[in-house]
């Protein structure tokens, strides 16, 4: 009876309770944008005076700098839609309405409701910092999306796949408590990673060019990164240039998972490997027709041609024979000035005189 009590006491350990706000909890509301402006047609006539209402007279004071709108213009040419945006923009209001009434203009304005208090349930205390900031702030739904998914991203960069940020709200007549329940999730690795239809490229060196090394990312042992993998996209794509494959295709990542470990498989279409065909160059470069084709050849010669040929601009320009699985290379040049002005010059001095 002693080791099952043992047995369930560690079992009860091991695995941590979900972190939830509870259900005297509603859903986080949706800013509603910023407010519609409809003043139709209205008859010429000059503004007076520019108010606003609905605020405090401090707040008031400080929306008012924001205001375009000035006494003198005609109602129609005022900037009321700019001046909107820009009051919305700030974050403190929650509704606007402009009423325009014998030259006076009135910005009607709902000021937000602050946060009284915010809830933090579960994640660390780095991550329950992030919100405490909130605490007496104007409550914009948006902003706390925006945190709450910054927040769950960051977690899901570290490989907690499962990582869950929810955001509630309760409104009373002080104000709106904010709940935030926080669940990292545990952190799944990669237990092994593959490069199917490979095989002029060994896969260690496709390993070699993913990003992340110092950060344990995209590699067996470490966390999953999507996004960093559609960016190691172009690295894969050199090392196929470097040998040839021109017409090579990186496929999307295919994961597979079994519990708290994934596998991964990067998906190649290498294409076929093209060759030099006619090069056409103004000074004799390190390129020979019928080598295989490599990106940092092409690149070194185009260094050679630029520092040979200081004063003009080159560029290379290649044509593609997939039939014959060959690049033609033409490098392109033009005089920079003012030597294209000198060219011009002695070009028509040379000609003969009508």
């Amino acid at each position: 009876m002693k080791l099952l009590a043992v047995v369930a006491v560690v079992a009860g350990c091991a695995s941590t309770p979900r972190a939830t706000c509870g259900a005297d909890w509603n859903a986080l509301s949706r800013d509603r944008g910023v407010p519609k402006l409809d003043v139709g047609a209205p008859p010429p006539m000059f503004i007076d005076h520019v108010d606003i209402a609905g605020v405090d007279a401090r707040l008031a004071g400080t929306l008012r700098t924001e205001l375009q709108t000035r006494a003198g213009m005609v109602l129609e040419h005022a900037p009321l839609r700019e001046d909107l945006r820009r009051l919305w923009k700030l974050g403190v209001i929650e509704d606007a309405n402009i009423i325009a009434d014998e030259g006076v203009v009135t910005f009607v304005l709902t000021p937000r409701r602050t946060i009284t208090n915010v809830v933090r349930k579960g994640g660390d205390k780095l991550a329950q910092s992030r919100f405490r900031q909130l605490e007496k702030a104007p409550f914009e739904p948006s902003r706390i999306h925006r945190m709450t998914e910054a927040l769950q991203q960051s977690y899901v960069r570290e490989g907690r796949l499962d990582a869950h940020v929810e955001a509630r709200q309760r409104v009373h007549a002080d104000g709106v408590d904010v709940c935030v329940a926080t669940n990292p999730g545990p952190r799944i690795t990669i237990a092994k990673l593959e490069f199917p239809g490979a095989k002029a490229v060994p896969a260690k060196a496709l390993m070699k060019v993913l990003r992340g090394k110092e950060a344990n990312l995209n590699r067996p042992g470490g966390a999953f990164d999507e996004a960093a993998l559609a960016y190691d996209e172009l690295f894969i794509q050199v090392e196929y240039w470097e040998r040839g494959h021109l017409d090579v295709q990186v496929g999307k990542p295919k994961v597979s998972r079994r519990g708290k470990r994934i596998d991964v498989a990067i998906p190649i279409d290498e294409g076929p490997s093209y060759r030099l065909g006619t090069i056409t160059a103004p000074t004799n470069v390190d390129l020979h027709s019928g080598a295989v084709f490599r990106r940092s050849d092409v690149v070194k010669a185009l260094a050679f041609v630029r520092e040979t040929l200081p004063v003009t601009n080159v560029f290379p320009r290649t044509q593609l024979d997939k039939e014959a699985r060959r690049v033609d290379i033409t490098f392109e040049f033009e005089w920079r000035y003012p030597w294209d002005a000198l060219r011009i010059w002695l070009a028509r001095s040379r000609s003969p005189r009508a």
